[in-house]
C-alpha cells in the first residue's frame, strides 16, 4: 500500500483491514458531519468534505483491487461448465408469434385502409378551384 492510500485511511479514520460496509458507513458519517458544519458557517468544512470524498474514492478503489478475484479463478458470474447432465433448451411455441402477426394485420386493415386510399395532393390549382367553388355556392 502506498503512502497516499495510508493517508486516506487516516483521513477516514478507519483501519486498513476495514470491510467495504465499514468504509461506506464512516464516509456517510463524515459527510453528514461536514455538511452540518458547512451549514453552520464553518469555512473549512467544504475542504474537509472534498478531502473525505476523495479519500473515500481512493480507499474504495484500493479495497476493490485488493479483494478482486485472482486471474484464472472462476468468477461467481460464470456458469458452472462441469454441470452434470445434458443441456436442455426449451422450444418456443409459434402460437404467440402467429397471434401477434394476425393482430397486426387486423390493425393495418382496420386503421390503415383509409390511409391507403389515393388522395389528391394539394396543388395551388386544387386550392383555387376549391375556393372558387366555395365562393360560387355562397352567392
Amino acid at each position: 500500500m502506498d503512502e497516499l492510500t495510508q493517508r486516506m485511511f487516516k483521513v477516514l479514520d478507519i483501519p486498513e483491514t476495514a470491510q467495504l460496509n465499514e468504509i461506506e458507513a464512516k464516509y456517510r458519517e463524515l459527510v453528514r458531519r461536514y455538511q452540518a458544519e458547512q451549514s453552520s458557517g464553518d469555512p473549512e468544512a467544504w475542504q474537509r468534505l472534498k478531502e473525505a470524498s476523495s479519500a473515500y474514492e481512493i480507499v474504495r478503489k484500493y479495497w476493490s483491487e485488493r479483494n478482486a478475484p485472482q486471474q484464472g479463478s472462476v468468477s461467481y458470474r460464470q456458469p458452472d461448465i462441469t454441470a452434470p447432465g445434458p443441456v436442455i433448451k426449451k422450444k418456443r411455441s409459434a402460437a404467440p408469434t402467429v397471434i401477434v402477426i394476425v393482430l397486426v394485420c387486423i390493425a393495418i386493415m382496420y386503421y390503415g385502409y383509409p390511409l391507403l386510399k389515393r388522395q389528391r395532393p394539394e396543388t395551388p390549382a386544387n386550392v383555387v378551384q376549391g375556393e372558387l367553388r366555395l365562393f360560387m355556392t355562397s352567392q
